[in-house]
């Protein structure tokens, strides 16, 4: 993942996307699980209740496994130590399957004007 061309962590945003839902990832911690709490709730038997952490900050976002019992996957690989995400991986977190999204450099919306 590039940092783009602001270079820093400023406009870099992330979401996590299941099912019909997709959640803001804010800069800093975020916890998945099965806890109420946490930032990306999911209330399957399969998850722990903090299953995994993403740390977004830099421009950059990390996923580490909280030493859940089923374990955290990216991309099909189970994952021993904190890994760098890309926009577009998949997370298997216990039975459910997630995408992460990134982008860079969303600055505000340009205004047309007309001159007439």
């Amino acid at each position: 993942m590039s940092r783009g061309p602001t270079g820093g962590g400023r406009d870099f945003h992330c979401r996590i996307a299941w099912g019909d839902r997709e959640v803001a990832l804010p800069p800093g911690e975020s916890i998945i699980g099965r806890d109420p709490a946490a930032t990306v709730w999911i209330d399957l038997s399969s998850v722990s209740r903090r299953h995994a952490r993403i740390v977004v900050g830099d421009g950059v976002a990390t996923i580490e496994d909280l030493g859940s019992r089923n374990g955290t996957y990216v991309e099909g690989k189970r994952i021993a130590k904190p890994r760098r995400l890309e926009n577009g991986d998949k997370i298997k977190i216990g039975a459910a399957s997630l995408l992460f999204r990134s982008a860079h450099g969303l600055g505000s919306t340009e205004s047309e004007i007309s001159s007439s």
